[in-house]
């Protein structure tokens, strides 16, 4: 039984390193999926609109998962008990001379560590180029210095409402996991009609909107009719709470939603 069990080892193994060059096994690591893994995911992503040279982003909304971090406590304990594990298997098997000697000196990396899920240096970086990406490519949003009341950056630890293995975004237009999602408000000239308009964009990339007959430039009032409207009949407020009455305070719930605070920029 020992050896059959290192020999479905070896054959993972095996299987990984002759897998098809078009594999790539970071792509498939579910919630520790690494960003940079997943931010060339290229499926449903589109062609980005030429987004003309007098419109000008006056508001950017950006929603960002955290950076790679280490793994939880229980799976610390997981890689513990498979390096044990591996060494008996190895030792119940030592008469054979095909087992590659490195499998029982095989030692989790986080060996000694008792607290898990911290934001670690690599983490810590990617955050950093994403911001600096982000100041790269809008550059009229980020020209005051920092401060909390022209940038807000809000964190949160909030329970998902599902377990991440159970979500189906994969069939949609977005990545499950190691996904950014940007709202990016355009004011264009006063002559043009309409004159505001927002962008999407998953992963740094465009993406198409099903409500703008499948464009990432929207004109901001189909974008809230289309896209917003229809999602806030789903929103906590609305299930949970009477239902408002007053039209202005769902048009201002509506706005709200949209630009999440009356600074230009939040991330």
């Amino acid at each position: 039984m020992a050896m059959k069990s290192v020999w479905i080892i070896l054959l993972c193994l095996f299987v990984i390193a002759e897998a098809d060059q078009g594999f790539d096994v970071r792509h498939h690591l579910s919630t520790v999926t690494r960003y940079s893994a997943s931010k060339e995911v290229s499926q449903n992503l589109i062609e980005g609109s030429n987004v003309p040279s007098e419109c000008t982003p006056i508001h950017l909304n950006l929603v960002a998962r955290h950076g790679t971090r280490s793994p939880t406590k229980k799976r610390l304990r997981e890689l513990e008990n498979l390096s044990g594990r591996l060494k008996e298997l190895v030792r119940d098997a030592e008469a054979s001379d095909k087992v590659p000697g490195w499998l029982g000196k095989w030692k989790s990396p986080w060996h000694g560590k008792v607290k898990g899920g911290e934001l670690i240096r690599q983490g810590e970086e990617e955050l950093y180029q994403l911001g600096i990406r982000v100041r790269e490519r809008f550059p009229t949003l980020f020209e005051e210095d920092y401060h909390p009341d022209v940038y807000t950056i809000r964190a949160t630890q909030i329970p998902r409402a599902q377990p991440p293995k159970t979500r189906d975004f994969r069939g949609s237009t977005m990545a499950p996991f190691g996904g950014n999602n940007m709202l990016v408000l355009y004011s264009c000239p006063a002559a043009s009609s309409p004159k505001y308009f927002v962008q999407v964009l998953h992963n740094e990339h465009p993406i198409a909107l099903p409500g703008c007959d499948g464009k990432d430039f929207c004109p901001l009032e189909d974008f809230k009719a289309k896209v917003v409207t229809p999602h806030l009949k789903h929103a906590f407020d609305n299930l949970c709470n009477a239902k408002l009455d007053d039209p202005k305070q769902e048009h201002q719930s509506l706005w709200s939603w949209l630009l999440g605070s009356s600074q230009k920029t939040e991330l």
